[in-house]
């Protein structure tokens, strides 16, 4: 455990001033964007548009976050020392990354989050209700960053695995392949059996704010199902390992 907090600490002295700079990025952006677009043009309201930079913002955050762990690992993977002269397995060294990019990722959201507090009438409630939407909010942020981040480390892995055998060529292969992929998918593969034991967040929307402006709402009409979810967990778990290990036998070889 102390191995892995060190392993924290290194990931944040590297990044660290980045992730403020996003950080201070966010709050100038939601502070004073919304005030200069309404002085601007009369026709945009500051709450409304705040609420949509807050929206905005959070889907940038998830964007970077991913970037930001790809590009860590990247680093790491041109200093071959670092990675060939250490005790710690290529998991812990990959896992970290994510780990900070994560924590890094809801500290800045939470800081995105708090934007909503300042639209005005354009959005009321009660302190469950804002708790209910933070959840939601949390709960989207994390979880999508990291479906993402761990496709997307299997593609840098296959990329560099790629580059020994084909060169600069590499990406372009395995670009086209995950466009196939995601055609091939979309159209063949079926995976309607494995939605078993849904859970219906339908009802939550009683207890998420009410938006009072007619050009914004906001539905939780979602399902999931448990099955489906336990099934992608461990899919997205044997990526991770395969990636981790694929990388590991590119930078060793």
């Amino acid at each position: 455990m102390n191995k892995f907090l060190g392993l924290l600490k290194r990931e944040h002295m590297i990044n660290g001033s980045y992730t403020y700079l996003v950080l201070a990025v966010i709050v100038l952006t939601i502070t004073f964007m919304p005030i200069g677009m309404e002085k601007i043009n009369p026709v945009y309201i500051e709450g409304e548009m705040r609420f949509l930079l807050v929206v905005f913002c959070a889907i940038a955050i998830g964007i970077n976050a991913v970037i930001a762990t790809i590009t860590s690992i990247n680093k790491d993977v041109k200093i071959k020392e670092l990675w060939l002269h250490t005790t710690h397995s290529i998991y812990s060294l990959i896992g970290v990354k994510i780990v900070y990019q994560l924590f890094a990722l809801l500290v800045i959201g939470f800081v995105n989050f708090i934007g909503l507090f300042f639209v005005g009438e354009i959005l009321s409630g009660t302190v469950l209700q804002y708790i209910v939407l933070a959840l939601i909010y949390f709960y989207l942020l994390g979880v999508g960053y990291l479906m993402f981040v761990v496709c997307i480390i299997f593609i840098n892995s296959l990329t560099k695995q790629l580059s020994v055998w084909v060169g600069k060529l590499s990406s372009v292969i395995v670009f086209v392949g995950v466009i196939m992929l995601i055609s091939f998918s979309d159209k063949t593969l079926d995976f309607t059996f494995l939605q078993i034991g849904p859970i219906n967040f339908s009802s939550l929307e009683k207890y998420l704010p009410t938006f009072n402006s007619e050009s914004i709402s906001i539905s939780t009409i979602v399902e999931i199902y448990v099955v489906e979810e336990i099934v992608i967990t461990i899919i997205l778990i044997v990526v991770y390992v395969v990636a981790c290990k694929w990388l590991e036998r590119v930078i060793t070889r």
